[in-house]
């Protein structure tokens, strides 16, 4: 585990994309784990920099999405790809036949759930993956409940969460109440895991990620007991620690 604390939102989210980036470079197959939030912003416009730099090369990585809204009319773009589609794999070229999502329009959820758990171990699991700790707590939209889901599922977001994502996703005119997303065992799973907290609105919680005993109402907390996580925090967000 490791915990880094950098000056500002700008610091933090250029050492993340840094640390995907080597990654990549390391290991240009890496299988990598993708959220979606304003939060990551700015981690997707260095790792677009490095690329139009020709730094990095995504010809032959494999991304998987930890999460997307719920719409069942078939063909309708989801809301959480798209942000990962504007903000990162326009700019770099990638291979959409490489990029994997839930099935959000599938009639069966239950089966589509099944099937992306199934998609993930047979490219041998996420190699890295990048995650953000939302408002309430709650990481890849896994929401502070009585106990932890393990694998993808489909989840009631609440309204506090809803809330969170229409600003996020400002373009959008509904946010579905419902989303298919990973579940805790999926996301500890990863050989190694980013988690991004940016300013004050998260302090409270990332206080409490790093500090209370592990508990599904704080579902970033599980993320103790993973042997390879960096912790990447600004100043605003680790004001509690």
């Amino acid at each position: 585990m490791g915990i880094m604390i950098y000056r500002n939102k700008n610091a933090a989210s250029a050492a993340a994309a840094t640390m995907i980036a080597a990654q990549i470079i390391k290991k240009p197959n890496s299988v990598i784990g993708l959220s979606a939030g304003a939060m990551l912003q700015v981690v997707y416009q260095k790792l677009c920099a490095m690329t139009a730099e020709s730094v990095l090369d995504w010809s032959e990585a494999v991304t998987f999405h930890t999460g997307e809204n719920i719409n069942r009319r078939p063909g309708m773009p989801g809301i959480q790809g798209g942000f990962i589609n504007r903000a990162l794999y326009e700019h770099v070229g990638m291979d959409y036949a490489r990029v994997n999502a839930p099935n959000h329009n599938a009639q069966d959820l239950g089966a589509a759930c099944t099937s992306y758990e199934a998609d993930i171990v047979e490219r041998g699991g996420m190699d890295v993956l990048l995650l953000m700790l939302g408002q309430n707590g709650h990481l890849a939209l896994n929401s502070p409940a009585r106990e932890f889901s393990a694998l993808t599922h489909v989840e009631l977001l609440p309204q506090s969460t809803i809330e969170e994502c229409e600003i996020m996703f400002p373009n959008e005119k509904e946010v579905s109440s419902q989303s298919i997303i990973m579940g805790m065992s999926t996301l500890m799973t990863a050989k190694h895991i980013i988690l991004v907290a940016l300013g004050g609105e998260v302090a409270e919680r990332a206080s409490l990620m790093l500090s209370t005993s592990i508990t599904p109402t704080v579902p970033a907390s599980m993320l103790q007991l993973h042997p390879n996580v960096t912790y990447m925090l600004d100043e605003d967000a680790a004001v509690d620690l």
